[in-house]
């Protein structure tokens, strides 16, 4: 697979773990962390990872053309 479908695939998944997390986690506690303000960071590392996977698929495209 290449890189930046890697990314995108990964970022997509955190993007909705961290949305899931941040709907349905309320007072939930993991070890030291709430489950809302975790479910933001992984939603905020997701999308960076999103972009960062879309940059790189079309950089790529760029420099094959």
């Amino acid at each position: 697979m290449a890189p930046g479908k890697a990314r995108l695939v990964e970022g997509g998944a955190l993007v909705v773990g961290g949305g899931l997390l941040r709907l349905f986690g309320g007072d939930l506690e993991l070890g030291w962390f709430e489950a809302h303000p975790l479910g933001v960071v992984l939603m905020l590392a997701g999308g960076v990872q999103l972009l960062d996977g879309a940059w790189r698929l079309t950089r790529g495209r760029r420099e094959s053309a």
